[in-house]
């Protein structure tokens, strides 16, 4: 436990990551098959290799995490792993064997299982409700202390306080919007993006020149990326409506 809690533990070796789309499915995540020199050969997948990999290492946890799980089929994706995830070191037959022996999952105590989704993309409803009774849920939604530590490459502290505010304001907007709401926040990531387009413009014109320079990427930001979004988010609205709203949040954001 002091190797693990200390600088020197080596704790990415612990942490793994699967980015899940259409395409991935039971056979890559359990077990597949495969054919080897014309014959059918049982193949394990990710996460029956990771348990057997966390089974031979309990001194330490697993965290495997699943970025976006509202991109598959979450109940053909985990099959038995749904009886396995809640009865852990209950190993449970699959339907497959390998070399003459029928293969097992078992899910060892040190592994931990979080899933990532945005819930714009994906109603819960439509989660099977034996994976969501196994999971505990927690809302992560924009906070403005999580977004100043990202825009640690913004090294003038006004200017950088003074886009945190705009950032929060607009999503207040956002939230009181009835036409949007809560759930359609814009996340850190988006505004973190106000660095890059700030590489791109020299240190004389961003902080000595007039303030309209110094709106400019402010604007660029706006103009490529969370405008974009917000005018999906408002595709099913009239077009007068969605004009108006876009021009009320435009000016909230960097507006005078």
């Amino acid at each position: 436990m002091k190797e693990y809690l200390s600088d020197k533990f080596n704790y990415e070796k612990y942490i793994h990551r699967l980015q899940l789309h259409a395409n991935y499915g039971y056979e890559n995540f359990i077990v597949g098959q495969t054919m080897v020199d014309g014959k059918i050969k049982s193949e394990k997948g990710y996460f029956l290799n990771l348990c057997e990999e966390a089974a031979g290492d309990k001194d330490y946890p697993h965290i495997l995490i699943l970025d976006e799980i509202n991109r598959i089929d979450l109940a053909r994706l985990f099959g038995e792993a749904f009886s396995c995830i809640e009865n852990r070191n209950d190993p449970v037959d699959l339907p497959f064997k390998k070399d003459g022996v029928t293969l097992q999952l078992c899910v060892p105590e040190n592994i931990y299982i979080i899933g990532t989704m945005n819930e714009i993309d994906f109603s819960l409803e439509r989660l099977d409700f034996a994976l969501r009774r196994r999971f505990l849920w927690f809302k992560h939604g924009y906070n403005q202390d999580t977004l100043s530590e990202m825009l640690t490459g913004i090294k003038n502290e006004s200017d950088r306080i003074h886009f945190i505010d705009k950032a929060t304001a607009l999503n207040m907007e956002i939230c009181s919007t009835p036409e949007l709401g809560e759930q359609y926040e814009i996340g850190h990531v988006f505004f973190a993006e106000i660095q890059n387009i700030l590489k791109s413009f020299s240190s004389q014109r961003l902080y000595r020149g007039s303030a309209k320079s110094s709106q400019e990427p402010v604007k660029i930001l706006w103009k490529i990326s969370i405008l974009p979004m917000l005018t999906a988010y408002l595709d099913n609205i009239d077009v007068d409506s969605k004009k108006r709203i876009l021009q009320g949040l435009e000016r909230t954001f960097y507006g005078k």
